[in-house]
């Protein structure tokens, strides 16, 4: 549903109709065509002379939280080493976002840096796997209200699609703590969550 936008939408497809365009619109979910994060997004199509589209097939797998940055090299909290090491992509979604990087380069990895975490925070992710909740952590290690933020932590699971990757990480950067170490994504994790090239700098 495309709530309060729903009007907005309507006026676009009626323009682009009047104009002598065929449109085809559908909210699709990007995990079923390669993304690995969760995240809807409606497309919208318009083909001149009303000429016909059709919808490419979903992929017959998901791509992976392991499969998107499985290769990365382990780094701790605070990391601040940019480039960093790195030995070769695995994966077929690695070795897409490997593709550009230039050849003298391809031996490091940028922007895989990581915020500080907090003495207690990290008590806490070191409880936590990817179906803990907030909510589940000892009270001791909740300085966030229970009730109103049962997910306010979130381990991500490597073998399952990424939790959407939103704009404000850097202040909601816990709802992103790393499958298997205890501090949060680096930049280039949620670069590869987001199917950004390796070669694209932050």
């Amino acid at each position: 549903s495309l709530g309060e936008d729903t009007q907005d939408f309507r006026q676009l497809v009626g323009k682009l109709e009047r104009s002598g365009y065929g449109v085809f619109s559908r909210i699709l979910s990007c995990a079923k065509y390669g993304v690995p994060q969760f995240r809807n997004r409606l497309i919208v199509i318009g083909v001149k002379d009303n000429g016909r589209f059709e919808w490419p097939a979903e992929a017959s797998e998901s791509v992976t939280t392991r499969d998107a940055i499985g290769d990365l090299p382990k780094v701790e909290e605070g990391a601040t080493q940019n480039p960093c090491p790195y030995d070769k992509p695995i994966t077929e979604f690695q070795r897409y976002c490997r593709r550009s990087v230039p050849l003298e380069e391809t031996t490091l990895i940028y922007d895989h840096v990581a915020r500080r975490v907090r003495q207690d925070d990290m008590e806490a992710f070191r409880l936590m796997n990817s179906e803990t909740k907030y909510s589940d952590l000892p009270e001791s290690l909740t300085r966030y209200d229970t009730t109103k933020y049962v997910d306010k932590y979130n381990r991500q699971a490597y073998d399952k699609v990424g939790r959407t990757i939103t704009a404000h990480m850097a202040k909601g950067g816990y709802w992103y703590i790393h499958p298997e170490q205890n501090r949060t994504f680096t930049i280039r994790e949620a670069a590869r969550l987001q199917t950004f090239p390796d070669h694209f700098r932050f």
